[in-house]
């Protein structure tokens, strides 16, 4: 097509042509601007997705379902972007023609043969990525695959925090394993300076069981009460989705009470966000707030 325009302009008068190439050179320089600023409001657009998408995991620390208003401000925001984008392909075009039809113009009024590399050149310039985020081009199955992935991201550590109710005697518990050995009981003791273990829990033999160092002797504190212990450190603690390696912890030979749960103290809690909230005790893997009542 634009060989066949280069022979039409070649028909022409100089002084049309100058017309036709400041009328050309007009609309260049009104669809340059239009795009221009279409992009500056799709950065606008991007840093308000971000906003809210940093404000919905805020919110989720709060509650699992205050987001969801602003995750639906996320989708509005997501498809003014796409919409935005769509519109730039258009201007982009306009843009693209008005540039290839001054180019022709001048190569016409300059003599210069048609060159067809010269003019493919032209075309990255102005179409590179163009379409691919448009909404010519937007797959809708794709779109919302996208914004429920996006969603997930935000509300997944929901889905790990644990929530914990007290007993009768107000005491927290809640399962978890040590060095993969699954379905231990522990009392969750915010109180406790270390994690422990009894000698005997139920008919295992920790020692042996979960392949433990005895160390030195120390006196114990916890809710349970007062007594005594060998040090130790576990290999691997797992509440949940929660794990931490190489936990400093306690043996307790004389506990007998105690025999059929571990005790999880500060030496695993420190690792992660806990807090008390409305009679509830909750474990959270981010430890952004570690410790404390919510206010």
């Amino acid at each position: 097509m634009s060989s066949a325009v280069y022979e039409k302009l070649s028909g022409i008068s100089v002084k049309r042509l100058d017309k036709l190439e400041y009328e050309h050179g007009q609309h260049l320089e009104t669809f340059t601007q239009a795009k221009n600023r279409k992009m500056k409001e799709i950065r606008t657009l991007e840093a308000r997705y971000e906003k809210y998408k940093d404000q919905a995991r805020r919110e989720l620390k709060k509650s699992k379902f205050t987001p969801l208003g602003t995750t639906m401000d996320m989708r509005y925001v997501k498809a003014d972007i796409i919409v935005s984008k769509s519109i730039v392909t258009v201007l982009r075009s306009n843009q693209f023609f008005h540039r290839l039809m001054v180019v022709l113009i001048q190569d016409v009024k300059a003599g210069v043969e048609y060159d067809p590399e010269k003019l493919r050149d032209l075309i990255p310039l102005e179409f590179s990525e163009m379409v691919s985020d448009s909404i010519m081009a937007t797959n809708v199955e794709n779109l919302l695959h996208d914004l429920s992935t996006e969603l997930r991201e935000v509300v997944e550590h929901v889905e790990q925090r644990l929530v914990l109710k007290p007993d009768d005697n107000g005491c927290f518990y809640v399962n978890g394993s040590i060095n993969n050995i699954g379905n231990l009981r522990f009392l969750v003791d915010t109180g406790a300076t270390n994690c422990s273990v009894p000698e005997k829990l139920g008919v295992i033999d920790t020692v042996k069981t979960f392949n433990l160092e005895v160390g030195e002797t120390v006196e114990t504190s916890t809710a349970a009460g007062p007594g005594m212990g060998y040090r130790t450190t576990l290999p691997d603690v797992t509440i949940g989705q929660m794990s931490i390696k190489n936990v400093d912890a306690l043996i307790n030979p004389l506990k007998t009470g105690d025999s059929e749960f571990c005790v999880l103290g500060m030496t695993f809690l420190e690792h992660i966000d806990w807090r008390h909230k409305d009679g509830m005790l909750i474990l959270n893997p981010d430890d952004t707030h570690v410790g404390g009542d919510s206010k």
